[in-house]
C-alpha cells in the first residue's frame, strides 16, 4: 500500500528516490503486518523521519553509529518523536549532542559487543584459521588484520601507507585486509583498485582476501 505517498526527499535523484520509495513502502507494510512493540532504526535519519510520522504511537529507537554529518540532517525534525537514542560510544553521543542538543536528554551509550563463544583466543587453533595463515603466509605475532568494508571512510589507505614503516621496524610483518567495498558482493570499485596498486609496491606484505562471509 502507498503509505509514504509523495513525501520522497526532494534532494534524491529519480532512480534513488524510486528505490527509497519502494523500500519504505515495504518496511511500512511489514510494520503493519508484524505490529511490533518497538521500532529500531540503524543510522538512517531519513527513515527515522518517515517512520516517526507514519507510526507516531510506536516507540522508536534510533541506533546511531556514525557522525552527524555522515548520517544527514533530516533527523532534527524527528527528535521529539524518538523515544531513545542509542550511541555506540561516548564520543559519538557528545558529537550528536553538540549538533542536536535535543537528542542528549534521551540518549544512552551501548558499546559494540562480540560473541565471546565464537570469537576468542582459541579460534587461532581452528582448522580455518590455520588454513588462512598458510594460504597468505602469515606469521604469528607479525600480522595486522583489517576486517570491514574497504572504503575511504574506514581510513584503510592510512593503514596501507603505514605498512612500509611497520616492515622497517618489524621485518616479516604482514597486513591482511578482509573485506570488500559492498556487503556480500565480490566486486571492486575505483578506490579499492587504487589501494591495491599502492599495496603492490610492498610485494606480498599486504594481502587482500576479498569479501568473507561471517
Amino acid at each position: 500500500s502507498d503509505v509514504i505517498g509523495d513525501k520522497i526527499p526532494v534532494e534524491m535523484g529519480s532512480g534513488r528516490a524510486l528505490r527509497f520509495f519502494a523500500y519504505m513502502n515495504g518496511v511500512a507494510d511489514a510494520i503493519e503486518d508484524i505490529d511490533p512493540d518497538v521500532m529500531q532504526v540503524h543510522n538512517r535519519s531519513d527513515i527515522v523521519s518517515f517512520l516517526s510520522k507514519e507510526f507516531p504511537q510506536k516507540p522508536l529507537i534510533a541506533y546511531m553509529h556514525n557522525q552527524p554529518w555522515f548520517v544527514g540532517k533530516r533527523i532534527d525534525e524527528s527528535i521529539p518523536n524518538v523515544s531513545k537514542f542509542v550511541f555506540v560510544s561516548h564520543y559519538l553521543r557528545d558529537l550528536w549532542a553538540k549538533e542536536y542538543p535535543g537528542c542528549d536528554e534521551s540518549s544512552t551509550v551501548i558499546h559494540n559487543s562480540v560473541d565471546v563463544d565464537r570469537w576468542n583466543p582459541n579460534v587461532a587453533e581452528t582448522i580455518e584459521c590455520r588454513a588462512m595463515r598458510e594460504r597468505f603466509g602469515l606469521v604469528e605475532g607479525k600480522t595486522v588484520l583489517f576486517v570491514g568494508r574497504t572504503i575511504h571512510q574506514k581510513g584503510i589507505s592510512v593503514l596501507v601507507d603505514a605498512m612500509s614503516d611497520v616492515q622497517s621496524r618489524v621485518p616479516g610483518a604482514k597486513l591482511l585486509i578482509a573485506g570488500a567495498p559492498f556487503h556480500a558482493v565480490r566486486r571492486e570499485d575505483k578506490f579499492l583498485r587504487k589501494l591495491k596498486k599502492r599495496a603492490a609496491k610492498l610485494g606480498d606484505t599486504i594481502q587482500f582476501t576479498g569479501f568473507v562471509p561471517h
